[in-house]
């Protein structure tokens, strides 16, 4: 009887358990979501096998097709390197490269040929404030680089107003709207930009460099190189 009592409570322990250990899960997987209901993937290891709330699954096909090195045919390529956007569907013009990317992904090129690396393996994508993530598929996660430069645009105001009734890339398109209402005025809106470069050493350091010039980023390429050498060893 006593026998009995001790495996009736340790039976009840366990089942207590499971119900604690199952409560648990569905309140973890209930902290993946969002504020707009979307499922972090990073959070969520079924993440590619369930639908989004709002039942878009087309960013988790993009990821888990580019995530198995399979790109859409019409994927941009810069110095060999596929050039992606972080969002379904892609951001406005995420595939144009100012002077100092173009300047930068070269050298970038040209120091993974010298080291037996192949270009067309690494993977740019461009997240919504510019900066770059950097992927050698099938080995790691490079760093970001951002050098990314906010265009001008020209606001056209009514006088006295203090919204823009309309905003242009343009500044011959601006003075032509503007041109229709005495009352407007043209506006020159210029963000400011930061400059940012990451890059790690080993497993357990990442190091960071905040508004860095063109060359500091180039001359830090080396330190991605060294990484990339590091995790083909490791």
């Amino acid at each position: 009887m006593k026998l009995f009592r001790f495996f009736k409570r340790n039976s009840n322990l366990t089942i207590e358990k499971g119900a604690n250990d199952i409560n648990q899960e569905n309140a973890q997987e209930n902290k993946t979501l969002s504020n707009n209901g979307h499922i972090r993937k990073s959070e969520n290891p079924r993440y590619t096998q369930e639908l989004l709330s709002n039942g878009n699954t087309e960013q988790q096909c993009n990821d888990y097709n580019v995530k198995n090195g399979i790109y859409p045919v019409n994927t941009p390529v810069v110095y060999g390197m596929k050039l992606i956007s972080s969002t379904v569907p892609p951001q406005d013009n995420y595939c144009y490269l100012n002077e100092e990317e173009k300047t930068f992904f070269h050298v970038f090129q040209q120091k993974l040929i010298e080291a037996t690396y192949n270009p067309s393996l690494v993977q740019l994508t461009r997240l919504s404030d510019g900066t770059f993530n950097v992927d050698y598929i099938g080995l790691c996660y490079i760093g970001k680089i951002c050098l990314y430069k906010a265009p001008t645009t020209y606001a056209v105001i009514k006088k006295g107003n203090k919204r823009a009734t309309k905003v242009f890339t343009s500044f011959d398109e601006a003075r032509n709207f503007a041109s229709t209402n005495s009352a407007f005025e043209i506006q020159e809106r210029t963000l400011e930009s930061n400059t940012y470069m990451q890059y790690s050493i080993g497993i357990t350091s990442v190091k960071e460099l905040h508004n860095p010039s063109l060359q500091q980023c180039i001359d830090t390429i080396p330190r991605w190189i060294k990484y990339l050498n590091y995790c083909k060893r490791n």
